[in-house]
């Protein structure tokens, strides 16, 4: 199961605005021998709306993975 756990501003190489969604996949979730009480979370990654996984290249400078688009999140 996913849930959205963040949204972010960014843009797109060529400036125009985008929201980032940072998701947590509970499904994926991987459990430790002696899994701390605390350390309940999933695996989390950042998506377009589109579902489009990004991967995060540089200080807040993420690449769509399917078709290399680049995005850069606003530091407000």
């Amino acid at each position: 199961m996913k849930k959205i756990v963040g949204m972010h501003e960014a843009k797109t190489s060529a400036g125009e605005p985008v929201t980032l969604y940072e998701m947590e996949d509970l499904a994926e979730l991987t459990m430790a021998l002696e899994p701390s009480a605390n350390d309940n979370r999933g695996i989390r990654t950042m998506e377009l709306s589109d579902g489009r996984r990004l991967k995060l290249v540089g200080h807040g400078e993420y690449l769509a993975e399917a078709t290399g688009e680049a995005f850069l999140l606003d530091r407000h």
